[in-house]
């Protein structure tokens, strides 16, 4: 394990330091008498070997000011070394490393997008039928109180559920009203089996969070996009927004270019700012991106200051800064001034006020039931920051 400490404004190393796997003891955060499943076996042991170095501030040179090189426990060998965390693979890794055997995801023959929709298909198989009809039987519950309630599924050769989306009459209502602009993400995959659940969202005219819709997908391809946005138009009869804000997702990209050919399409403001810091650690280049990205100045200027932002900032030549300006008419004020885009603070906001992005256990029903429940009383407080 190891950890580092950086300087705030310039985001250089002060220091780092590296310790042994089984440093330290479990903190028991619950009791064992209410554990829900067994826990893991111990492996720490509080051992002390330890390395680490940091920065003179004289010589500005690195060295070290600690080494303990002394185990408390038996060293792990070359059939075992596995088990050690830093030689484990994460899914997104594996993903990485299948996707650069393919070419790369510009090749076409593999993408993580690919890697996800298996996985989804093979989790597909493990629901079961109580919690589908569960929700069913929810849904037309609710239909009993609310006549103006609209939902749609689609089920798989073996009678799975692949594909549900549901609206009420006030999401109906105010889709009407304030529709015209409409978020659409996938962000969240919080349901026990782990599908994405994709909200429709957008702000009325006092900022408050409207929810036009909400879906549960298995599979994130243009084709359950596409029947999404087919089912979600026929739900608000027939009317199709003038801009939809999405996040980078390709599939989302096509299947709203081919389903509202009309609309305006722009990448969601929030995840881009959230991209940026996870990609570039220098300074605070993600704050200035996120200016430059909402500063409704000329194109010329736009470029002007992004050539020197760039520069300022060394990452002239970086890949993800290479890959999201070729994507800036989708993104920069710049481009969009003169047309109507009001921005929201994007799916976090909404699932918050739903409570939906909290308890990662839930199921099916779960969902639904919960999109029932706290819904009226996020629409009579939900505020998005623009």
């Amino acid at each position: 394990k190891s950890s580092l400490k950086r300087k705030r404004n310039s985001g250089l190393v002060l220091s780092r330091v590296w310790l042994c796997a089984r440093e330290g003891f479990r903190s028991e955060r619950i009791k064992d008498y209410d554990r829900k499943r067994e826990a893991k076996v111990e492996s720490r042991c509080g051992c002390k070997a330890s390395f680490r170095v940091a920065i003179d501030n004289y010589t500005g040179e690195y060295k070290v000011t600690r080494f303990e090189p002394q185990n408390n426990h038996p060293l792990e060998t070359s059939d075992t070394s596995h088990r050690l965390r830093c030689n484990r693979f994460r899914p997104s890794h594996v993903m990485d490393f299948v996707e650069k055997l393919g070419g790369g995801s510009a090749s076409g023959v593999f993408n993580r997008k690919d890697g996800y929709n298996y996985l989804n298909s093979q989790r597909l198989k493990r629901i079961e039928g109580g919690d589908v009809n569960t929700v069913l039987g929810l849904l037309e519950g609710m239909k009993l109180k609310d006549e103006s309630l609209r939902f749609k599924y689609t089920v798989d050769g073996n009678g799975a559920l692949t594909r549900l989306f549901w609206c009420d009459g006030m999401s109906r209502a105010e889709y009407e009203q304030f529709g015209d602009v409409v978020l659409f993400d996938s962000t969240y995959k919080i349901n026990i089996y782990r599908f994405p659940i994709v909200l429709f969202s957008g702000v009325n005219c006092h900022l408050c969070t409207c929810i036009f819709g909400i879906a549960i997908l298995y599979s994130e391809t243009i084709e359950s996009y596409r029947w999404l946005l087919q089912t979600f138009r026929e739900s608000m009869n027939g009317k199709s927004s003038i801009a939809v804000l999405t996040d980078h997702d390709a599939s989302m990209r096509a299947a709203v270019l081919h389903e509202f050919p009309e609309a305006k399409h722009r990448l969601c403001c929030w995840h881009i700012s959230r991209n940026a810091e996870s990609n570039i650690k220098t300074g605070d280049f993600s704050t200035m991106f996120s200016k430059l990205m909402k500063r409704p100045c000329p194109i010329d200027e736009f470029e002007e200051r992004w050539s020197e932002l760039i520069e300022e900032y060394g990452v002239t030549n970086h890949q993800w800064v290479l890959e999201i300006y070729s994507k800036r008419n989708q993104w920069a004020e710049a481009f969009f001034r003169g047309q109507f885009i009001s921005v929201t603070n994007t799916l976090g906001d909404a699932l918050g006020k739903l409570g939906l992005g909290t308890n990662r256990g839930d199921c099916w029903a779960a969902s639904g039931r919960q999109w029932e429940i706290p819904l009226e009383s996020a629409r009579a407080t939900a505020k998005v920051h623009i």
